[in-house]
Parts: structure tokens; sequence; C-alpha cells
């Protein structure tokens, strides 16, 4: 039997109609049982939204826990840039005056984000960084009631539409945190800028501490796991997985804050009075130590770091090498002195200030003194011929001894190691370099490195790691980390370093080329230097090194103080004229916020003692009878 036409068509429509429920079963098969997992996974990707949580930085505080940097938190503003296309021109002009930025600079970053970029057009752009919350608060209640200069009562239903959205979604923010500072232009150096790099959610650290403890400093980050929509919107309320922050550590320094401000203030005092290039004081208790000072100019705002040039960057007294001049001259009187070959009251022929052999000048002619004498003068040619009895072997054992050749270890970044040339150079050439060691020429170290070495000398002869970080607390107030004074090792004896003391006094007294630098109320010592400035191609004419080394009190120091002035531009540049003044105004602020006792009466009063007990020697002098 032949059947009809439209059973023909019936069955080929039952027949696909069969084919494709059986395709569509299989299809179904496989992505719901055999490809689920794999298939899960991806969608997972595409509907998880990973969020980070920033920890908050650490503190860093001085030693008398006053905190010296912190966190604050802030809000970048963004403009919505879907919201906002079609209204560049009047969110401009309405957001501009509120966030302090001109609007045609809004208008510019507005219209390059809607340009089409390689990845398209963007969805938002950033108007300004770092707004406090106060800022942000006042700028969403302005938004939220302007009518963007439009007419209200003429608007249409779809432009009132727009204008809603315009106050509620025209701008949007990211929470962060900002640096906040005691003093933006104070412990710029050992503090360090804090920055966030472009790609990193994370602010880092640029220098100083900072940069050195930026992992403790930062803590670690926090997530947050939730779903996000289609357009890539995070749904809080979908949100399955939170991990928290752990917050930074926060740093005790052993800086002194307000000790740190006379140091400061005294030398932008100084340099403002030499024109020097540089200048930098340092400020340590010898006896443990601990840095109370590191003052350096130029130097930059820790707010606003990058308008500095890169060189107002670099940290001299940590980083700079120099020829030590005549402060070196103490680790040559002290070997000496420490070996037994000569003691203070030694005569040594100062050559009437030239010493053919070696073709050394003095500063000033002097002739046969005693080493307490020649030492006080600085006579190079009295220090030379010393070098020449302890012998370049002997010498450059004391020398790296002391440490020139490595360095100091000071918790901060950027330190070199000292450069020191091998003691059988130093003999070649009939000892000619020998005799430029003796008073710091031939090698190269830091401010910090002599200042170690110079604390060394009077502490009792015990070379003492610097110290600038006292503990570290953790971010529930825990003391995780404690340093102490640290003896790297013993470089003279006891008594070598009482006789240094009694040379180092000498320096201060009047006649001496560190007059300048005698305290009114403290017993001090200390040495002047006046060195030349060297390239490879050999020294610089008229480039001159101006430091001073002092302690105070002269027998138990309580200070080491350090004044460094690189090409000071005043008439006649020396050490004693221009760093040991600075160093008698930051001992005696010093001396006197510390509390330490005065050991010595003025000038006036002495003389004032002086006539009145030969008045009263007088009075009760038996009277003769003349003949």
């Amino acid at each position: 039997m032949k059947l009809a036409p439209h059973y023909h068509r019936l069955l080929f429509l039952t027949v696909l109609l069969v084919c494709g429920l059986a395709a569509l079963i299989g299809r179904f098969y496989l992505l719901q049982i055999r490809w689920h997992e794999d298939i899960a996974v991806e969608a997972d990707k595409f509907s998880r939204s990973r969020r980070l949580i920033q920890p908050w930085r650490g503190e860093i505080r001085d030693r008398n826990s006053q905190p010296l940097a912190w966190s604050v938190p802030v809000v970048d503003v963004y403009a919505n840039l879907g919201v906002c296309k079609d209204h560049v021109q009047s969110v401009a002009l309405a957001v501009g005056p509120l966030l302090g930025v001109e609007h045609r600079r809004l208008l510019k970053s507005m219209y390059e984000g809607l340009l089409p970029m390689d990845g398209g057009p963007k969805d938002a752009v950033l108007l300004k960084r770092n707004v406090t919350i106060p800022e942000w608060e006042l700028l969403r209640n302005a938004i939220t009631n302007s009518n963007f200069g439009m007419e209200v009562e003429q608007l249409s239903r779809r432009e009132r539409a727009a204008l809603t959205s315009l106050r509620k979604h025209a701008l949007f923010v990211r929470e962060t945190q900002m640096r906040e500072y005691l003093m933006d232009d104070s412990l710029q150096h050992v503090i360090g800028a804090v920055m966030c790099s472009p790609g990193r959610l994370m602010p880092e650290g640029l220098g100083g501490i900072e940069l050195r403890f930026n992992e403790l400093l930062s803590g670690k980050p926090g997530y947050c796991f939730s779903r996000k929509n289609a357009r890539g919107e995070e749904l809080p309320f979908q949100r399955y997985e939170q991990v928290a922050p752990v917050n930074g550590s926060s740093i005790d320094l052993t800086i002194d804050f307000n000790i740190q401000r006379i140091a400061e203030v005294a030398l932008e005092d100084a340099m403002e009075r030499t024109g020097a290039k540089s200048g930098a004081i340092v400020i340590m208790d010898p006896t443990t130590g601990e840095v109370l000072a590191l003052a350096c100019l130029p130097a930059f705002n820790l707010r606003n770091p990058k308008a500095a040039p890169i060189d107002w960057w670099r940290h001299h007294p940590v980083s700079t090498q120099y020829e030590p001049g005549s402060t070196f001259k103490l680790i040559t009187l002290v070997a000496a002195l420490d070996l037994g070959v000569v003691s203070l009251d030694h005569r040594v022929d100062c050559e009437r200030g030239y010493w053919a052999r070696v073709k050394l000048h003095d500063h000033r002619a002097f002739g046969v003194q005693t080493v307490r004498d020649a030492f006080g003068n600085s006579s190079d040619v009295g220090l030379a011929k010393i070098a020449f009895v302890v012998g370049p072997e002997r010498l450059y054992n004391y020398v790296t001894n002391f440490g020139f050749d490595r360095a100091t270890g000071i918790a901060l970044p950027g330190e070199p190691a000292g450069y020191v040339p091998h003691w059988t150079n130093w003999a070649a050439h009939d000892n000619h370099l020998l005799a430029r060691v003796a008073f710091g020429q031939g090698f190269r170290v830091t401010q910090l490195q002599m200042t170690v070495a110079y604390c060394a000398a009077v502490n009792g002869g015990q070379l003492m790691r610097p110290l600038l970080v006292r503990q570290i607390e953790n971010a529930n107030g825990e003391v995780v980390q404690t340093a102490n004074p640290t003896i790297i090792r013993r470089v003279i004896r006891p008594e070598t370093s009482a006789l240094a003391r009694e040379a180092l006094a000498v320096v201060t007294r009047p006649g001496y080329t560190g007059w300048r630098a005698n305290l009114t109320y403290w017993t001090c010592g200390g040495k002047t230097s006046t060195a030349q400035k060297s390239t490879t191609n050999g020294y610089i004419s008229g480039a001159l090194y101006c430091g001073f080394i002092g302690h105070a009190p002269a027998d138990k120091p309580k200070v080491v103080i350090s004044v460094a002035f690189d090409e000071p531009r005043t008439g006649s540049p020396s050490g004693g004229a221009i760093a040991a003044p600075v160093f008698k105004d930051v001992a005696e602020a010093v001396l006197a916020y510390l509390g330490v006792p005065a050991d010595k009466l003025p000038d006036s009063d002495r003389r004032g003692l002086q006539l009145a007990g030969s008045g009263a020697g007088r009075a009760n002098r038996p009277v003769r009878a003349r003949q």
C-alpha cells in the first residue's frame, strides 16, 4: 500500500525530531556529566572576583615612641566614563573646583579615556589620588546636589534619569592609604619615601627605613573572593571567602627627634652661611653605638619626593665616600700610642713646615714639638713621621681593625664598603703613600665610618656596630625584636683610649686648630679636617671637604658629633673655621637637653675666681717692713 505524500513529510519530520532530541540529549550528557568538572572550573574563573584587601603599613617612631611616619585612610577618585561620556564637559566643570584640579586637566584625562585605544575605551579614569575621607564626603554631597549645568525644570523624563545617574554614579572611589609625617622636611633620608608603583596595589618604600624594612612595614595583604556579574562587577551579597590582612609591623628608631631637630636647624643655618654644596651632622652615643641624629642637606620633601633632583636623594653621611683628611690623624696617633712606640710627651721635629723627603707641607711652620702639640696643631709632617715609626703593615692592621675597609652595617640601604689600598702599596715609592695615609689621603671612607671609628677611640677602645633600630613591634603591639648594643671587637687598649681623649682635648684649647669648638660649660675634645677632594685625575683645585668630629664631656663622653661640609664657598674655608662652631652650638644644645652635668666653669667665671684667689692670697700674706 502506497503512503500518501503527507505521511512521507510526517515521517521525515518525526525522524528529524528524534535525531534532534538524541543530539540534544547527547549534548546534555557531555555538558552535565562527561565535561561537567572542567566546565565548572572554567566558569568559576569568569564568575569569581578576587579583590586585594590592603593591610595597614606600620609606623616609624623615634626612641621616645614619637610617631615619625604613619598611614591614614584616603581614597583615589575615579570618573565612571560609562555614565559621564555624554556629559564630560559638565562633569569636569562641576568636579574640578571641588577636587582642586583645573577642569581642563580633567577634560583632557576623560577625553583620552574615551578614545579607542588598543584595548578599546576605558571604563574609568583616575581624577585625583590621595583624597582624604572628609574631602571625599564633601565632594560626594556636592555632586549629589549638583545639576551639572542643567535646567532641571526643563528636562525630559529621559534627561532627568541621566541627571540622577550622574549624581549617583558619575564618580566612584577606591580606598587606599597615605603616609603622614610628623614633619615632612625632617629625617627624609632616614625615613625614606613611600610610593605605589604602576601595576602594584601595595605601596613600596623608595629609600631609608621604608625601603630597608619594606616587607616588615607592609605586612601581608588579605583577599576577598566573591561572584561577579557579566559586566565584571563584584556582587557583595555573594561573597563566599575572605582572608584577613596582616597589618605591618612598627619600627622604633634610636633617633631622638628633639636631638634631630637641633642638628637639622644648626645645619640649615650653617648651609646658608657657608653656601656649601652639601652638609651632614651625625650624632652617636659612643658607649652603645646608638645613632641619635642623622641630618643631611640638601634633602627632598617626603610628601613630594619627585619634585627634588635625584642628587638630593643621596644620603651623604652613609653613602658618600671621601678622603677623611686630618680627622684620620686620630687613628695614626692611637696606633702609635697603643703600640707604645711614642708617648704624648715625645718630641717630633716638624721640619719648619716642610719635609723634603716626602714633599709634605704644613699649614704653618712648626718646629720641634711634643706629639701632643703636633696633634693639636694638626701637623701633617709630625703625624707622617709618627706613621713611619709605626710602619705600613702595623698601621694597615689598625686601619682595618677600625673597620675602614668594610661597611658599618647600619640598617640603611646604599652603604658602600670603604676603599683602603693594601699596605704593600703604602710601602712603595719610599713610603710616600704611607705619609699621605697618616693624615687621611690615598683612601676613601664615609662620614659614618669615621664617626664609628672615633667612637671606638674615645669609648675605651671598643668598636661598636651603629644602631639605628631599637625594636620592632607587630601589629598587636608586641615587641618581636630588640636590638642590643653590639661590640664588634676591641681595637685599642683602654689606656690608649684615655690618652686619645687627652690628645683630642688639646685640639679644642685656645691656640689650637679646634679652639672654636670649645664649649662653655662642658669639657670636650675633637679633631678638625680640611681635606682636598679628589678624582681619578687627581685633586680638584679649590674643592675642599671641611669637617670636625668631637665628643663631650672630655673624659666621659656622652655624645660624639660629626659635622661635615662639601665645598663650602666662604672666604677661607677650613674645618676649624666652619665645622667647629657648628659642633659647639649643637653639642651645647644636646648636652643641655640630655641633662648632662656641667664639668667646667666658663672662662669669665674662672678668671673671676683666679682674681679673687689672688686677692685673698695677698690679704693673708704677712706684711714685710721696708728695708
